[in-house]
């Protein structure tokens, strides 16, 4: 009886020895599994996370490079040339932006240096008139109101030399015209405005007036007819100075100057005896004009 206990005694610690042993392998088990799913979970949202930032990065650079481009050929396309140095180059440079910008005088001045007369034989002697009330109203001129511009392209053959600078977005060109000597052989050269890059000069009609205003000034009346047989003129060497904007390539303003020097001969009748005498006025007069854009 004892030794058929003693054995279901035996019996019965095996099997709870199994039933534990199945027990913790069944934890081990669960335990292992929830360890690995955790461990894949956590591999997953970090692979996640690493690559979500790097595909971002990229479509982002990607995205900045394309605007950079896009900025980059915007900006070519809409540049203005470089500003020249050289005389041709400023020349062409100035053509271009007076063809893009609208420009109007704003300002005209014209001041008599000296308007001197004499005549032949002694009858007249030789004085400084440009004060004289009649001479001063033609000869002198100052306007401030706007009028048409008689601005020109320029022609390389017209101007003797050139400079330019650049300052922050404004460029500055000084562009000098050739001098014109007075030479009575000279029949090409007519100093009208916008002739030869001149703007503003005496034209031959009014050179002509101040001719036949002088003499008579002059004579104080003894004079009773003056014909104008000859008028020559000189320009000593115009000079533009131009600003332009670089970012537009169009003009802000014009300045342009010139010294004219004139002289006429005319046939004069004395009135008291009836004899023809022969005179000559010299004329020399500073010329300035201002332009802007309409």
């Amino acid at each position: 009886m004892k030794k058929l206990f003693a054995y279901l005694l035996a019996l019965s610690l095996v099997f709870t020895l199994a039933a534990c042993g199945d027990a913790g392998g069944g934890e081990t088990a669960a335990t292992g599994e929830t360890t690995t799913g955790a461990a894949i979970t956590e591999t997953t949202a970090i692979e996640t996370e690493t690559t979500e930032p790097e595909i971002i990065i990229e479509e982002t650079t990607a995205a900045a490079a394309a605007t950079e481009t896009a900025a980059g050929e915007t900006t070519a396309q809409d540049e203005a040339p470089a500003v020249p140095t050289d005389t041709a180059g400023i020349v062409a440079y100035y053509n271009a932006a007076l063809g893009k910008t609208r420009m109007q005088r704003v300002s005209y001045k014209r001041t008599m240096m000296k308007i001197a007369a004499r005549a032949a034989f002694g009858i007249l002697n030789e004085q400084n008139l440009q004060d004289d009330p009649g001479v001063q109203e033609l000869g002198n001129v100052d306007e401030t109101k706007t009028a048409p511009s008689d601005l020109v392209a320029l022609q390389a053959g017209w101007v003797a030399d050139a400079g330019s600078s650049v300052s922050g977005n404004t460029a500055t060109l000084t562009i000098r015209l050739k001098e014109r000597a007075m030479d009575p052989n000279d029949t090409a050269f007519n100093p009208k405005p916008g002739v030869n890059g001149y703007v503003s000069t005496v034209d031959k009609p009014t050179a002509e007036q101040l001719v036949i205003d002088s003499a008579m000034a002059l004579s104080g009346g003894i004079l009773s007819r003056v014909d104008v047989t000859r008028t020559v003129f000189g320009l000593s060497g115009g000079v533009y100075t131009i600003t332009v904007d670089t970012n537009t390539g169009k003009i802000k303003s014009i300045r342009f100057s010139v010294t004219q020097s004139a002289e006429g001969e005319a046939k004069c009748r004395v009135s008291i005896v009836p004899v023809s005498v022969s005179a000559s006025v010299t004329m020399r007069w500073d010329t300035a004009a201002a332009y802007a854009p309409v």
